[in-house]
Parts: structure tokens; C-alpha cells; sequence
């Protein structure tokens, strides 16, 4: 009971970050739940309706002039597909893969990104669509592809609006697409009650982010996503090399 209450806990502070930057459930809450011993897939089918809830409701609040109907279309019609090659992936070798370096380092990839994207790359429509199969075959591998997302959208926005649009709008594909494909290949692990009681955390937890996010001027917002980012790397890049070097010490 008490263990539950702490998930609870995890998902209602995940939803509250969610809301309010775009990301945070599947690009935070994954590396922790691995850390504190989830599997990958069982860190999906908590995080994943969760992130669906916490988007829906997201998304319907924003100033719908803020969308860029180009990079939705690529959203859609091009990191969904590389989701599905990522999951494809995972289902047959998720146990000879280990997801926190991986996780880890595309985080760390995804900060340095933008140095490489930033010139040019607003005219370049080839460049983007590349960046979008990108984006859902990392996503669908390792639940971090709202990390590139997040900083590839830096790259074309600066305001924290369009920023949050956008991720919100990206992630109800992303997690709608990987929950639907979960649940047919590993039914099994689908626990509807559980699954509706950790919504009910996300929406007090959305509610609240949204609320928040009104104090937040846009400079605040850009450090401390990137901050975030950056640290939740940091600490599965350490933990997976702590592990390595307990299992060589034996």
C-alpha cells in the first residue's frame, strides 16, 4: 500500500512538471521507475496513460494559433512509424539491451543537438522530416524521444508557448501509438483498475500544472527544462556504470 502511494506520488509530480513544460512523465518518469527497478515495458504501461491524460487536457487549454500545421503533419506521418520500427524493436530485444546508458546518453545527445540543427534548418523541409522519423524511432526504443523533441522545438521556438503546443500536441501520438501496440502484444501486463487510478493522480496533477504555469515567465522555463534534462541524465548514465562495475567486481 505504501509502495503505491509513493508511484502515486511520482505520477502526480510527473503530471504537474508535464503540464507545465510539455514532457515529463515518459522523459522523466522512465529512467526513474528503471532506476527504482521497473522493467521497461511495466514503466510504459504506468506512465503511458498517464502521459495521454495529461496531454488531452493540456492540449485543449492552449491557444490553438500557435500550431504549425508542417511540423504536426511530420509528427504524425513520420514519427509514428519510426515509433512502431522502435517498439518492433524492443519486443523482440528488450532484454539484450540496456536501456539506462542508452536512455541516458540519447538524453545527453538530444541537450547537444540543437548546435547542429539551429542554422539553417528552418527552410530545410527535408532536414525536418528526417529529424521526425528520428525522433519516434529514439521514442519508441527508449520513451526518450520527447527529449530531442523538446530540443529540437527550442530550435525553432523561442517562446515557451509554441514550445508546449507543440510537445503536448507530439506526445498524445506518441503515447496513444505505443499504448495501442502494448496492449496488444503484452495484454497480459494491462491492469485497467490500477490504470484508472493513477489518471485520476494525473488530472489533480494537470489541474494544478496548469495553474502554475501562469508564473512562469519563458526565459525560467527554457533553463529549467534543459536543467532537467540534463540532470536525469547524468543520474542513469551513473547508475548504469555502478552496476557494470558491481557485476565486474564479481
Amino acid at each position: 500500500m505504501e509502495i503505491n502511494i509513493i508511484y502515486g506520488l511520482l505520477i502526480f509530480i510527473l503530471s504537474i512538471f508535464q503540464s507545465i513544460f510539455g514532457l515529463g512523465l515518459l522523459a522523466l518518469g522512465t529512467p526513474i521507475l528503471l532506476i527504482i527497478g521497473f522493467s521497461f515495458i511495466e514503466s510504459l504501461f504506468l506512465l503511458l496513460p498517464c502521459s495521454i491524460t495529461v496531454s488531452l487536457i493540456t492540449f485543449l487549454s492552449l491557444d490553438k494559433n500557435s500550431l504549425d500545421v508542417k511540423i504536426i503533419k511530420d509528427f504524425i506521418f513520420l514519427s509514428i512509424p519510426g515509433i512502431l520500427t522502435g517498439l518492433v524493436i524492443i519486443f523482440f530485444y528488450e532484454l539484450s539491451i540496456n536501456f539506462k546508458i542508452l536512455i541516458g546518453f540519447t538524453i545527453i545527445a538530444s541537450l547537444f543537438l540543437k548546435k547542429f540543427i539551429r542554422e539553417g534548418i528552418s527552410y530545410n523541409r527535408t532536414v525536418k522530416k528526417i529529424i521526425s522519423l528520428f525522433i519516434g524511432l529514439i521514442h519508441g526504443i527508449s520513451n526518450m524521444g520527447g527529449s530531442f523533441l523538446s530540443i529540437y522545438l527550442m530550435t525553432l521556438y523561442s517562446e515557451k508557448t509554441q514550445i508546449r503546443y507543440h510537445l503536448t500536441f507530439a506526445y498524445i501520438f506518441f503515447a496513444i501509438t505505443q499504448l495501442i501496440f502494448l496492449s496488444m502484444a503484452y495484454i497480459e501486463l494491462l491492469n485497467l483498475r490500477v490504470m484508472m487510478n493513477y489518471i485520476l493522480v494525473s488530472i489533480t496533477g494537470t489541474i494544478l500544472g496548469n495553474i502554475f504555469e501562469k508564473y512562469l515567465g519563458n526565459s525560467i522555463f527554457i533553463k529549467i527544462l534543459n536543467t532537467c534534462i540534463f540532470i536525469t541524465a547524468i543520474v542513469l548514465i551513473t547508475d548504469s556504470f555502478n552496476i557494470l562495475f558491481y557485476i565486474s567486481s564479481y
